[in-house]
């Protein structure tokens, strides 16, 4: 490009935004030597011609001999433009013919003119020749936020109860957010707003038989764009209190004869377990049992449980679980269907190669189909301190279906917090603390899959699991969230990780085996959760933490 002149074709802006850097295709290709200097500006349109100077860009610097690239320039102040028609125009410096522009063919597509670069772009463009050719440039706009996904709420619509707003997924880089709470009628129709309410909402006798909806307002430097939810369910009175609910129906004292009080069990019975420490490995065949402490107390048991494939709803609760003392690789062992484990403190901390899992749910499911765990629910509950290697996780769904865990601690285990290998399929992962895992070069959660003739015989891809509202944390090797998928086996579809807060891992928050494909992420925050005493693991969040919201509703077994 020769000394001193300038160059602009006419491009359209197809929404309102603020132009903050501009880019031109360019080489260093020319006959000169040396380097030269480019500006690029942003003109007004009059009549197809460029006119008044909008902005312009700091200087760029191209060197003789430059291979073709996108060289790109901010502008010093933001150019806030409206819909419409603009010109892009380039200005060369001093030095002559170093620098040259790309360039197509289209009809009366080039102005140009002189203009001195030392003093910037003229105040006006100036009077132009014409030519057919337009210039290779863009400017990149900033717009206001726009709703990918809709926001959407969640929780219990009964009187008493309180509603979340989950914020959906928006690009424009929304530099904040707010919330408006609305109250529908029951086809979530004839809205009028409910003053006062941030991102949760507890609902009143008010909102009885009326429905919940949230609107959600995403704002940038350029505007703001206001998204609403689908109705929550309709408000339903607060649950009358039952009659002694849950009163045992048969109590153990005798820290002895573990087995034999559980083989006494029948179906529906609520099995209580006085103070004090319970040795024994056990098992539960019967169906539909509850096995927690009896009231006031908290018993432990010093071994493993094996909640066995014909135990269906069978309930753990309110229990400390010793696996170090079992005579197997694990602490509970889950192969029935609508398990819960509820306000349990787990801890296996047997050292050596797989020895030393918290809870494994699926295991020898090729083999036998039967004991692939439908429905557990993990909740409440610390899992933590399990084994010193890379085997050994607090929570390994081995094969499960539709897997909820919830308003869990997970921390300070060898392996993963959580392990989704090789058939995990469904699985809900929301409101959990997972911190300081993956002490053996792990991950604080990891998604995976098997090829056929290894560990297992037929090909296995853990599958639309979801993992959002969490805060994950301190991974003490390699990523908080990561991947392994060998490339021979069938390939994972639908995995989710949306609305966490991620923070502090040695290779960063997100590690994929095969890239992306092995889970998307979204709407993550990598903020500092500001714990109120991780050391002595006190995982509530403090007060104005950058992750309320998404930790623990509930804290977990103390």
């Amino acid at each position: 490009m020769g000394a001193d002149y300038k160059r602009s074709s006419r491009f359209e802006a197809s929404a309102s935004g603020d132009v903050w850097e501009i880019a031109a295709y360019v080489d260093g290709g020319g006959s000169g030597v040396g380097s030269q200097q480019l500006r690029f500006a942003l003109y007004s349109d009059d009549r197809g011609e460029p006119r008044n100077l909008l902005g312009q860009t700091e200087v760029a610097t191209v060197m003789a001999g430059a291979a073709a690239t996108w060289v790109k320039a901010r502008l010093a102040t933001p150019v806030r433009i409206s819909a419409g028609t603009y010109h892009l125009a380039i200005l060369s410096g001093a030095t002559s013919r170093v620098a040259r522009y790309s360039r197509e063919p289209a009809a009366s597509g080039l102005r140009s003119t002189s203009d001195a670069f030392a003093d910037g772009a003229s105040a006006t463009f100036g009077s132009a020749a014409p030519d057919d050719y337009e210039i290779a440039m863009y400017a990149v706009v900033t717009t206001a936020p726009v709703s990918v996904s809709p926001p959407s709420v969640s929780g219990a619509a009964v009187v008493g109860g309180a509603l979340s707003a989950g914020m959906g997924v928006w690009s424009g880089e929304p530099s904040g957010y707010a919330w408006e709470w609305r109250r529908c009628d029951a086809a979530g129709a004839g809205c009028v707003a409910v003053a006062g309410a941030g991102s949760s909402y507890l609902l009143g006798s008010v909102d009885l038989g009326a429905t919940l909806r949230v609107a959600v307002t995403a704002f940038n430097g350029v505007g703001s764009t206001t998204a609403l939810s689908a109705p929550s369910a309709v408000v339903q009175p607060q649950p009358q209190p039952q009659p002694a609910p849950g009163a045992c129906t048969k109590t153990s004292v005798a820290t002895s004869g573990l087995q034999t009080f559980l083989n006494s069990l029948a179906s529906g019975d609520i099995a209580c377990l006085g103070a004090g420490s319970y040795s024994g490995n056990v098992s539960i065949s019967t169906p539909n049992v509850t096995l927690r402490s009896a009231p006031g107390v908290r018993a432990q048991i010093r071994g493993y449980v094996w909640i066995r494939n014909t135990a269906n709803g069978v309930k753990l609760a309110d229990l400390d679980l010793d696996g170090t003392y079992s005579s197997t690789s694990y602490a509970v062992m889950v192969h029935g269907d609508d398990v819960t484990l509820s306000n349990m403190d787990i801890k296996n901390l047997k050292s050596g190669y797989a020895s030393a899992i918290c809870v494994t749910a699926g295991y020898g499911f090729e083999t036998t189909p039967a004991n692939i765990a439908y429905n557990l629910t993990v909740e409440t509950s610390r899992i933590h301190d399990c084994g010193d290697d890379s085997h050994e996780h607090a929570l390994y769904l081995e094969s499960t279906r539709n897997a909820h865990i919830v308003d869990n601690y997970l921390y300070d285990n060898g392996g993963e917090g959580l392990q989704l290998y090789p058939d995990a399929q469904g699985s809900v992962i929301e409101y959990n603390v997972i911190d300081g895992n993956s002490l053996d070069y792990k991950a604080n959660i990891m998604f995976a899959g098997e090829a056929a003739g290894g560990e297992y015989r037929y090909d296995h891809a853990s599958s639309n699991n979801t993992v959002r509202y969490n805060t994950i944390t301190n991974a003490a090797t390699r990523y908080n969230i990561d991947s392994y998928y060998p490339a021979a086996q069938a390939l994972p579809t639908g995995n989710l990780v949306t609305s966490n807060c991620v923070w502090n891992a040695p290779y960063g928050n997100f590690g994929y085996d095969r890239g992306t494909g092995d889970y998307s992420q979204t709407n993550n925050k990598n903020s500092n959760p500001t714990y109120q005493d991780a050391a002595n693991k006190d995982f509530r969040l403090q007060t104005g933490s950058p992750c309320t919201g998404w930790a623990p509703r509930t804290t977990p077994a103390t």
